[in-house]
C-alpha cells in the first residue's frame, strides 16, 4: 500500500522494550517523560478506573432511563432513533475531530487532555439534574403555551430532548478525551491488559445499575438522575486532580487565526489520516462493524416489550450480559496484547455473526430473545474492546487524538443514518423487531470482511502497512 505523510519512523514499533530498573531494583515502565514504578502504575490505574466507573455508570444508566421515560410519554420509534441514535452521532461528527485535534495541540500546566474533561464536567452534572425535573418543567411549558401547546407529553419530550442534547455534547467530548488521556499516560506494553480492567469496571457499572436500579426507574427516576450527577461530578473531579500528564513536544505557532486556523486544522486531518489507504480501510472496517451493534442497542428494550418482557427482566438480561463480559474482559485485553487486536477482532466478528443469525431465526419468545440478546451484548462489548485496542496499537501516539476522533467521526456517519432508517422501517412495518438481528449480522460480517482485507496487508510485527 502507498505510504502517506506518516513515514515508517513515525509509526511506533510495538516490540517489547528492554526491562528497566531503578537503583532500588524496582521495575520501571516509561511512556515519554513519564516514569512509573509498580506502585505508581497501580495508583494511575486506580485513578483511571475510578473515572471510568463513574463515567460508565452514568452512560449505562441514562440511555435505558431515557428510553423508559420516552415510552411513558408515547414517543414514536423514529423520535427515539433520532434522539438516542442520530443526534448524538451528529454531535460526535461535528465536535469529535475538532476537539481531538485541538487537544493534540493544546498545552497547559494541567496537560493537554485534563482541562477539557474539567470544562465539560459542570454541563454534564447540570443536564443530569435538569432531566430529573423534566415532567415538572414539561407541565410548566404546556401551561405557558396554552392553546398553542402540542400537548403535555410532547412538551415533556421537548424539555427532555433539550437537556439530553446538552448532556450528549458534554459526554461525547469527555469520552473522546478520556480515551486519548489513557493513550498519553498508560505504557504501550500494558495497554491491552489495562483495557481489560477498564472494560471490567465498565461492565461492573452496568451490572449494578441493571440488576439493582433499572426496575425502580419508573418510580424513582428523579433520585437516580440526581445521584448519578453527584457521583459523576465527585469521581471525575478526583481523577483529574490526581493524574499527572507528561511533557509534550512544543507545537509550532503559525500565523493562522480564526477561520484560517480551523481550515488549516481540517487540512491536517486529511493529510495525516486519509492519504494512507491502509488507515482508510481500517477506519471503514471499524465503522461498519461498530454500526452493526446499533440496531439492538437502540431498539432492544422495545423488542423486549413487544414480547411481553418486563423492564425488570430486561434489566436482568443486561446484567447477565455484563457479568459474562466481566469474566471475559481481562482475557480479551490480554489476548489483544499477545495475539494482536486484528486477530481478536476477526474471531469476535465470526462469533457475533453466528449469534445474530441464530437470533433472527429463533428470537420470537422471551427465552430465545434473552439468549440471543445476551450473546449480542457480550460480542458487541468484546468487539468494542478489540476496536479500541486496534487504535491504541496502530495509531501514531503523537497524533492519536486526531486519528481516534476521525475514526469515531466516520463511525458516527453510519450511526446518524442507520437509526433513522431503522426507526422509520419499524414504524412502517408494524414493529418487526426480529429483523434487527439480521441487520446486525449483515453489517458485522461486512466490517469483518474489510478488516480481513487490511489484515492480509499489514505487517503485524511493526504495525505498519507492508
Amino acid at each position: 500500500m502507498k505510504r502517506g505523510p506518516l513515514e515508517k519512523g513515525e509509526i511506533e514499533s510495538t516490540a517489547a522494550p528492554q526491562e528497566e530498573r531503578n537503583s532500588e531494583g524496582q521495575r520501571i515502565w516509561r511512556l515519554g517523560t513519564l516514569r512509573y514504578t509498580f506502585s505508581g502504575l497501580a495508583f494511575l490505574f486506580l485513578c483511571l478506573l475510578i473515572g471510568d466507573f463513574v463515567s460508565n455508570f452514568k452512560d449505562r444508566a441514562t440511555l435505558p432511563m431515557g428510553q423508559i421515560l420516552m415510552l411513558q410519554w408515547k414517543a414514536s420509534d423514529f423520535t427515539l432513533s433520532l434522539l438516542f441514535g442520530s443526534i448524538p452521532n451528529i454531535i460526535l461528527l461535528g465536535l469529535g475531530p475538532v476537539v481531538g485535534a485541538y487537544s493534540d495541540r493544546f498545552r497547559s500546566r494541567w496537560g493537554r487532555r485534563i482541562p477539557f474533561i474539567l470544562l465539560t464536567l459542570p454541563f454534564i452534572v447540570l443536564s443530569l439534574s435538569m432531566m430529573a425535573f423534566t415532567p415538572w418543567l414539561g407541565s410548566i411549558l404546556d401551561q405557558r403555551m396554552g392553546a398553542q401547546s402540542p400537548g403535555l407529553e410532547s412538551c415533556r419530550i421537548l424539555i427532555f430532548g433539550f437537556f439530553w442534547i446538552l448532556f450528549e455534547v458534554g459526554t461525547l467530548t469527555t469520552t473522546n478525551i478520556f480515551y486519548t488521556l489513557i493513550n498519553d499516560v498508560v505504557p504501550r506494553t500494558l495497554i491491552g491488559r489495562f483495557y481489560g480492567l477498564f472494560r471490567g469496571v465498565n461492565l461492573l457499572a452496568g451490572v449494578l445499575f441493571n440488576y439493582f436500579l433499572i426496575g425502580k426507574v419508573e418510580q424513582h427516576y428523579r433520585e437516580i438522575f440526581i445521584g448519578m450527577g453527584l457521583l459523576y461530578g465527585i469521581g471525575m473531579l478526583w481523577m483529574c486532580l490526581k493524574i499527572k500528564e507528561g511533557e509534550y513536544e512544543s507545537v509550532p505557532q503559525g500565523e493562522e487565526r480564526g477561520v484560517r486556523k480551523i481550515l488549516h486544522t481540517f487540512k491536517e486531518y486529511f493529510k495525516l489520516c486519509f492519504s494512507d489507504r491502509g488507515f482508510i480501510l481500517i477506519f471503514i472496517a471499524i465503522a461498519v462493524a461498530q454500526v452493526g451493534t446499533v440496531p439492538l442497542n437502540t431498539f432492544g428494550l422495545f423488542y423486549a416489550k413487544s414480547l411481553g418482557i418486563s423492564i425488570d427482566l430486561y434489566g436482568k438480561y443486561l446484567a447477565m450480559t455484563y457479568v459474562i463480559s466481566f469474566v471475559l474482559a481481562y482475557g480479551i485485553g490480554a489476548a489483544t496484547d499477545y495475539f494482536h487486536p486484528f486477530r481478536v477482532f476477526l474471531v469476535i466478528v465470526t462469533l457475533s455473526v453466528c449469534n445474530n443469525i441464530w437470533g433472527w431465526f429463533f428470537a420470537t419468545t422471551p427465552l430465545c430473545f434473552g439468549i440471543a440478546f445476551i450473546g449480542h451484548g457480550v460480542f458487541a462489548g468484546a468487539l468494542g474492546a478489540a476496536t479500541i485496542a486496534i487504535g491504541q496499537r496502530i495509531f501514531p501516539r503523537a497524533y492519536y487524538g486526531i486519528f481516534f476522533t476521525v475514526s469515531a467521526a466516520i463511525t458516527a456517519i453510519g450511526c446518524i443514518i442507520l437509526p433513522m432508517l431503522i426507526g422509520a422501517f419499524l414504524d412502517y412495518s408494524g414493529h418487526q423487531y426480529r429483523c434487527l438481528f439480521l441487520i446486525a449480522a449483515g453489517l458485522t460480517f461486512c466490517g469483518g470482511g474489510l478488516l480481513a482485507k487490511a489484515y492480509r496487508k499489514w505487517d503485524l510485527t511493526q504495525d505498519r502497512v507492508e
